[in-house]
């Protein structure tokens, strides 16, 4: 706006009509000066905004770079769990709560907020029935939850086979479920959080999966 209005006052400058030709003179260099005064105002202002939207830039860039190392800081002071056969690095600011009582597997349960959006996670180990496949397992298992999927797909990490699955559960929480299998075992991942805040803690969820390892 303030460019806008510079540039008015240039288009806007009228000459003083005179008889005398040093009158027009004198209004001829009146306008040059004013367009030197008006010009030089523009180019303040024009390196005033840039400055302006130079720092602004730096600032997100500095708030950017800080949360990318926060994250980066909480998964490296992260604890090393174990799970049965499976260990993994969970971030500092995943708070470990008490498991239900007598659950059937073994399992671990966290609940973690960022920016004021509340998630959980949880681990399980189930077994796999003899003779059952990977596929096999999971289509078993989604048909029991009655579930709305918005996506299933298998993936590779570390040389083992994945599957990631993202749907809605019953109460409303959008869910995305990880599962490997290994020594007969299933290894279900699942981090829950309301659909609006559900990328806030999805980059904490897939460096917690990116770190699983097994010791046999």
């Amino acid at each position: 706006m303030k460019k806008l209005f510079a540039l008015l006052l240039i288009m806007m400058v009228s000459l003083v009509t005179a008889c005398s030709d040093d009158a027009e003179k004198a209004g001829s260099e009146a306008k040059n000066e004013t367009g030197k005064e008006t010009g030089k105002e523009n180019s303040k202002e024009t390196k005033q905004e840039d400055s302006k939207e130079k720092v602004e830039k730096e600032s997100d860039d500095k708030v950017k770079s800080a949360d990318s190392k926060e994250s980066d800081k909480a998964m490296a002071e992260g604890t090393e769990t174990k799970l049965e056969e499976a260990t993994f690095t969970v971030p500092s600011h995943f708070m470990e709560q008490e498991a239900p009582k007598d659950f059937p597997f073994p399992i671990v349960v966290y609940a973690f907020k960022a920016n004021d959006a509340v998630s959980s996670l949880n681990v399980l180990v189930e077994p796999v029935p003899d003779g059952v496949s990977f596929d096999q397992f999971l289509e078993a298992s989604f048909a029991s939850t009655g579930f709305d999927y918005e996506s299933k797909k298998n993936f590779e990490l570390n040389g083992q086979q994945w599957n990631e699955a993202v749907s809605i559960n019953l109460q409303g929480f959008k869910l995305n479920q990880k599962t490997v299998i290994h020594n007969g075992n299933a290894y279900i991942f699942s981090y829950a959080s309301m659909p609006a805040n559900y990328e806030v803690n999805m980059e904490s969820y897939d460096k917690l999966i990116d770190s699983v390892k097994f010791t046999n």
